[in-house]
């Protein structure tokens, strides 16, 4: 394909490969922010429960 293909042709190729990348590149930092938001908010949740169950305990050892 590549080697029976005009010179126009050649560059029509070269300049959708060059879009596909962009594209997947920004899918990628995309995917990658979503990742890292992810990871913030579990660890929100984590120190959430955390701070939960350390009342819970300290509410065990008190009497009422």
């Amino acid at each position: 394909m590549i080697y029976t293909a005009t010179d126009g042709e050649l560059q029509d190729m070269r300049r959708w490969l060059n879009e596909k990348l962009t594209d997947s590149d920004s899918a990628i930092r995309f995917h990658d922010r979503k990742l890292i938001e992810a990871r913030i908010e579990r660890d929100r949740t984590q120190a959430q429960l955390d701070e939960l169950e350390v009342e819970i305990e300290r509410r065990k050892g008190s009497v009422r």
